[in-house]
């Protein structure tokens, strides 16, 4: 035992522990179940090692599970000298029953989000498929797990962790409450019920002249205008540029060859099973061929490129427009894009079809009445550029009472 836990720290080295197993209550779970739970490892046969509630459990489940006390154990940094009591394993396996009596289950897609998120697996920032198959492999031969089995305890573990959250949450409700609620969500009312709305009353209510206007000064900043521009600006879509984007075949296999690790794919294998004859299927993660990560790459230099083309082109039209020609509409017509008027807007409000993330009221709200300042610079949202020029600028004001 000594031996296999020093092997899996070496195996690791100095990383930092898992995210995942940090959120894992060190503190034996029994206890909770006692009232509910009981085994018996005396009952056991020839074939099962007991009975847990009275339910018989195998040797082979009960292996499998004290090889997974073992590892989460090392990941917590056990000592090797501790030796996993039987209790520990009913434990576990009594907390992975009571999960599933709960209705808690974990999704692959949660088993594959959380071992892409272990940094035991990343390489500066992306999940490495050698790494993994490397570690899941030799976690295999030190604690008898398949890689199969490594997605499974990983799929405990998350469940395990969520009982515990679930548990520790829990508040005691007396039974004078849980009856209360009980009658509030079961026993039928019949009801009788009229209801009133402003609509039905107005017509029966009358203001003076005079309680209006002691309204109104009380409360004049209710009715102030926020400060509004009016701006015309065009849209330069990235897609315009791009079909007059070149890429080489040679950047391609250079950034293919250069970042190899980032073109990931996942894939169904089977492995031959540990300590069986059975083939197991895992789901693994290898590097795409060149010929498989052609498209995307192709694709990514191109919408850069396309972008980069596309800010070229509004800060042109800026320049030309702050320094050459005044004329924003003559420009934009002769570079060979629409004219939008925005109409009058306040800085919180958002202008029809445009990216709401792309700051473009911040930058017409910056622009000044002289000659170079009405103009923006070339505004980069997520799938175009904007250019905008000031028409009118309204300041704050309280609408006067006749409105």
């Amino acid at each position: 035992m000594t031996m296999m836990i020093g092997k899996f720290h070496k195996l690791i080295g100095n990383k930092v522990f898992w995210w995942f197993f940090a959120a894992i209550i060190s503190i034996s779970m029994v206890g909770l179940f006692t009232p509910g739970q009981s085994w018996s490892g005396a009952m056991g046969d020839g074939n099962n090692a007991g009975e847990l509630n009275g339910e018989k459990v195998s040797f082979q489940e009960f292996s499998t599970q004290r090889n997974y006390v073992e590892l989460s154990g090392a990941l917590r940094n056990r000592p090797a000298s501790q030796a996993i009591e039987d209790d520990e394993v009913w434990g576990r396996i009594a907390q992975l029953k009571k999960a599933e009596s709960m209705g808690i289950s974990i999704s692959d897609q949660d088993v594959r989000q959380a071992i892409q998120g272990l940094e035991l697996f990343n390489q500066e920032g992306q999940f490495n498929p050698q790494a993994y198959q490397q570690i899941v492999y030799n976690i295999g031969r030190e604690f008898g797990i398949s890689p199969k089995g490594f997605e499974e305890f990983i799929r405990q573990e998350y469940a395990i962790t969520r009982l515990e959250q679930l548990l520790v949450s829990t508040v005691w409700v007396s039974p004078t409450e849980v009856k209360r609620i009980f009658e509030n969500l079961n026993d039928l009312f019949s009801v009788e019920y009229t209801t009133f709305s402003e609509s039905n009353l107005t017509g029966t209510v009358t203001v003076s002249d005079e309680e209006l206007e002691q309204f109104y000064t009380a409360n004049q900043e209710s009715f102030r205008n926020p400060p509004e521009v009016r701006v015309k600006y065009t849209v330069i879509p990235f897609e315009s540029f791009t079909n007059a984007v070149e890429v080489s075949e040679e950047e391609i296999a250079g950034i293919y060859s250069n970042n190899v690790d980032q073109f990931v794919k996942e894939q169904e294998v089977e492995v031959p099973g540990i300590g069986t004859n059975e083939a197991e299927t895992v789901t693994v993660y290898t590097n795409m061929t060149p010929e498989e990560a052609h498209a995307q790459i192709r694709d990514s230099i191109a919408q850069r490129r396309a972008r980069d083309m596309a800010l070229d082109k509004g800060t042109e039209i800026s320049i030309v427009v702050a320094q050459e020609n005044p004329d924003f509409d003559a420009v934009v017509k002769e570079a060979g894009y629409d004219i939008l008027d925005s109409g009058l807007f306040s800085e919180n409000a958002s202008v029809a079809d445009l990216d709401p993330s792309s700051r473009f009221n911040e930058f017409c709200f910056g622009l000044s009445t002289n000659q170079s300042g009405r103009v923006s610079d070339a505004l980069l949202a997520s799938n175009a550029v904007y250019v905008a020029w000031l028409v009118e600028r309204k300041d704050s004001f309280i609408q006067p009472m006749e409105d």
